[in-house]
């Protein structure tokens, strides 16, 4: 017996799996800021959703976001919750960020 594929084969589409990403570019952790505010830029893509200081961030369509946040002098500890698409699906990660005299 032999087998016979007839008509051209479709075509099969896949949605881009965005992966999962949540990442502090700037500032370092512990960076010493001369200036009473600090932009905090990153990149959020994928199913989650991130937090700063209990404010949503909202990235732009590439992923990128920046927050300007205000520091008082000495230590100032952000607080970020990442949430997944699961509901015990919540992490946390701080940056602290030491505001000098100027």
């Amino acid at each position: 017996d032999e087998w016979k594929v007839t008509g051209a084969p479709k075509a099969v589409q896949h949605e881009a799996a965005v992966a999962d990403v949540f990442k502090i570019s700037r500032p370092a952790n512990k960076s010493e800021i001369h200036s009473e505010s600090v932009a905090v830029e990153g990149r959020l893509t994928g199913r989650l959703k991130a937090y700063l200081n209990g404010v949503e961030i909202s990235p732009k369509p590439d992923g990128g976001f920046s927050a300007q946040i205000h520091l008082v002098p000495g230590a100032n500890v952000l607080t970020f919750q990442i949430m997944g698409p699961g509901a015990d699906d919540v992490r946390y990660e701080s940056l602290e960020l030491i505001r000098k005299a100027e």
